[in-house]
């Protein structure tokens, strides 16, 4: 994936990874596509057998619950390991 005109977003993606390679238990990211109508919820872990995505769909309720802006989109979910950052 190629981001155009993105410097101030990659840089805080980059403070978020270096933050949670020294300290976090996990990370969520979110993600909303306005082109595909969708947002997608990431959960970054250290190795890949911690993530559980019925963990991350909980979290993500409380999210959604919190923000209404969000009803008209499909939801994704997706876990990734610190590797594949």
């Amino acid at each position: 994936m190629k981001f155009y005109d993105r410097g101030q977003e990659i840089a805080f993606l980059r403070e978020i990874r270096n933050t949670a390679e020294k300290a976090a238990r996990f990370t969520v990211v979110t993600g909303k596509d306005e082109l595909s109508n969708c947002v997608t919820f990431c959960e970054i872990k250290r190795q890949t057998d911690e993530i559980s995505i019925g963990m991350l769909k909980q979290r993500a309720e409380v999210m959604l619950q919190a923000t209404h802006e969000w009803k008209k989109y499909d939801i994704r979910y997706k876990g990734l390991s610190m590797d594949e950052m």
